[in-house]
């Protein structure tokens, strides 16, 4: 069991420093593959390792481009581990919470369309298009 204080905490991150989507790739055969996705980037490693020792994934760091920025860390699960991390926080999320919803959502339809060999390709793409456009926000504030 997992503390309450903690998931709030990582929610809080997620909701500010994190973010939740659908990843899109394609396969050589052309065919779409679709999978949950959640992150905490940041410059701070604290919050990284905490989620990485709840749920576990690795931590990556690299440096930014500028030399003026510090070293960035990202914690990424994605797939299955990114549902259970979107789960167990979406009682807390106050901002990506949607976000959250879809992403699962998406995970839970590209798993019935790999053990069913059935095409959900329509609907996996409607739902990364509703996440898309939820996240869009941020690059409006930017430009």
């Amino acid at each position: 069991m997992i503390d309450m204080t903690i998931l709030a905490y990582l929610a809080g991150t997620i909701d500010s420093d994190g973010y939740v989507c659908i990843r899109r790739s394609t396969y050589r055969s052309g065919r779409a593959r679709f999978e949950a996705l959640v992150g905490i980037c940041g410059t701070r490693t604290e919050p990284h390792k905490l989620a990485a020792s709840v749920f576990g994934g690795p931590i990556r760091s690299y440096v930014n481009r500028s030399s003026a920025h510090r070293l960035m860390h990202v914690w990424q699960p994605t797939g299955a581990r990114a549902v259970r991390v979107l789960d167990a926080v979406l009682p807390f999320l106050r901002i990506k919470t949607r976000q959250a919803e879809l992403a699962i959502e998406a995970q839970i339809v590209a798993t019935q369309q790999r053990q069913l060999c059935a095409d959900f390709t329509d609907q996996l793409e409607d739902l990364h298009r509703e996440i898309k456009s939820l996240n869009q926000w941020r690059r409006e504030v930017r430009a």
